[in-house]
């Protein structure tokens, strides 16, 4: 009988198990097994690695924050759209390299600047005379020098055959035009088929009477990126007419260029300031 309560009391006895490091509790059937991290976690001074995912809000709080934790092996990786993840505890380098958790991270969003957003926001759609003028007032100071036009700026200039207009121009355009419609209609008669065509041409006059003159295009100079440096960027000007009321077409010369290139000067920055290797796609 003695040695039948031994064999059962070891038989009920939980028995401790260490799986590859990872503490665990065996006891008899009919209880569950139970992990004794979390109980080991609580007393903890202290955690046992870098786990997380930090947003930052600019380029330079983003390099900052990786330049303080990155090591050797650390990588960032940048899509389409500018996002930047930095995967600081990045797998180790090489085929023997150890493996690592990859859980502390680093992530900034490239946004693109309110004064981009508002220029191409209204891009794509006819706007009234009084959409045109509160668009411009809003962003008045956006409006630049034509003189201060160089690089792919002036030689659009050049393929259009015009000049910039001025921001002064551009503002008195908005604030005040009338258009007024002239229209006439001319026959042009063939005489051996007795065949005849009837061209209309439409004149649009301003209030003074003098041909209008609506320039092609003007300057503005706005951060593509928050944050980031301005652009100098022509807005080619169109309008029309119907019913007598004038409407407004503006868009962004090459405007995904722009952010393009803003953007590869970012992953440019991002690699000088940290030294790191930025690679273009998302991490696992």
């Amino acid at each position: 009988m003695e040695l039948l309560d031994k064999i059962l009391d070891r038989l009920a006895r939980p028995h401790l198990l260490d799986f590859d490091g990872s503490d665990a509790v065996a006891v008899p059937p009919g209880y569950a097994i139970h992990k004794t991290k979390p109980i080991a976690d609580e007393f903890r001074t202290a955690p046992e690695r870098r786990e997380g995912t930090t947003i930052l809000l600019s380029l330079d709080a983003f390099t900052a924050f990786v330049s303080r934790f990155r090591d050797p092996d650390s990588l960032v990786y940048v899509n389409a759209e500018g996002r930047f993840v930095a995967v600081l505890d990045h797998h180790r380098a090489g085929p023997e390299g150890a493996p690592r958790f990859g859980r502390f991270r680093a992530v900034y969003a490239s946004p693109l600047s309110h004064p981009w957003q508002a220029w191409t926001g209204i891009g794509g759609r006819w706007l009234s005379q009084s959409e045109l003028a509160e668009h411009l007032q809003a962003c008045a100071l956006d409006l630049c020098d034509p003189a201060l036009a160089n690089g792919a700026a002036a030689d659009l200039a050049t393929a259009l055959g015009c000049e910039y207009a001025s921001p002064d121009r551009i503002r008195a355009l908005a604030a005040d035009i009338t258009v007024h419609t002239e229209g006439t209609v001319r026959e042009h008669r063939r005489l051996a088929s007795g065949e005849a065509t009837l061209l209309f041409e439409e004149t649009h006059k301003g209030a003074d009477g003098q041909p209008l003159k609506v320039p092609a295009a003007f300057l503005v100079a706005i951060p593509v990126l928050r944050g980031g440096p301005l652009y100098r960027v022509p807005v080619l000007l169109r309008y029309r007419v119907q019913g007598g009321k004038v409407s407004w077409a503006i868009s962004l010369y090459d405007a995904q260029g722009r952010i393009d290139h803003a953007l590869g000067e970012a992953r440019t920055r991002v690699a000088e300031v940290t030294g790191l290797l930025v690679l273009e796609g998302s991490p696992a």
